[in-house]
């Protein structure tokens, strides 16, 4: 079953969660963005995306496909 990330990223906490074709949504978590404000901010997301994935079990789950969307 393809899935997607879902992420929000604010200004004190990052949401992230997996939501299947179906619009289910698995694995929500709410977590400090604080790490993401440092000068090895791309590289600490990176890791966070890739710690959460293997984490939750979804690990060859998740689409190939990406999107980006912002919320003016």
């Amino acid at each position: 079953m393809d899935r997607v990330i879902g992420i929000d990223i604010g200004g004190t906490n990052l949401r992230i969660g997996i939501v299947d074709r179906s619009g289910t949504i698995h694995n929500f978590e709410k977590i400090s963005s604080r790490g993401l404000c440092e000068s090895e901010g791309l590289e600490n997301f990176i890791t966070l995306i890739k710690t959460y994935i293997h984490r939750t079990g979804n690990n060859g789950k998740i689409s190939d496909l990406a999107g980006l969307g912002q919320d003016d």
